[in-house]
C-alpha cells in the first residue's frame, strides 16, 4: 500500500481531510509529517532503512527525530511511527490504521465537545 493510499483509507473512514509532507511547525521549522491530519492534529511517520541502517537509524538523525517528536507533543500533535513494511503488510497496515482511526475519531469528539487543548 502506498502512503498516499493509506491516508486516503483513514481519511475515507474518518471524515477527516489529510496533507502529504504537512508543515506542521512553519514558519519556525521546517519540519514536515508525512501524512497530517491538521485540523485534529494526527499525523503518521513512515520511517524507511529499519534494517538497511537508513537515514532514521543514524545517530545524527536519531537525535534530530528526537527532536522533531518533541516539537509535535510541544504543539499538541498525536504521531505514530512505523516502518515501511508495515505499510507493506496487509496485517499490520490494518492495525495502524485502525488506532489511527480510533485517534482521529477520539479527537473529532474532543473538538466538538470543546474539550481538551
Amino acid at each position: 500500500m502506498l502512503k498516499n493510499d493509506f491516508a486516503k483509507s483513514i481519511s475515507k473512514n474518518t471524515d477527516e481531510s489529510f496533507e502529504l509532507e504537512f508543515a506542521f511547525a512553519a514558519p519556525e521549522r521546517r519540519w514536515r509529517a508525512d501524512i497530517a491530519f491538521p485540523r485534529v492534529k494526527v499525523a503518521v511517520e513512515i520511517d524507511g532503512g529499519t534494517w538497511t541502517l537508513g537515514r532514521h537509524n543514524r545517530p545524527g538523525s536519531v537525535l534530530k527525530d528526537m527532536e522533531k517528536g518533541n516539537g509535535y507533543a510541544t504543539r499538541g500533535w498525536l504521531v505514530f511511527h512505523a516502518p515501511w513494511e508495515w505499510i507493506e503488510d496487509g496485517e499490520k497496515v490494518s492495525e495502524l490504521k485502525e488506532a489511527v482511526c480510533k485517534a482521529i475519531e477520539k479527537r473529532q469528539i474532543e473538538i466538538f465537545y470543546g474539550l481538551g487543548r
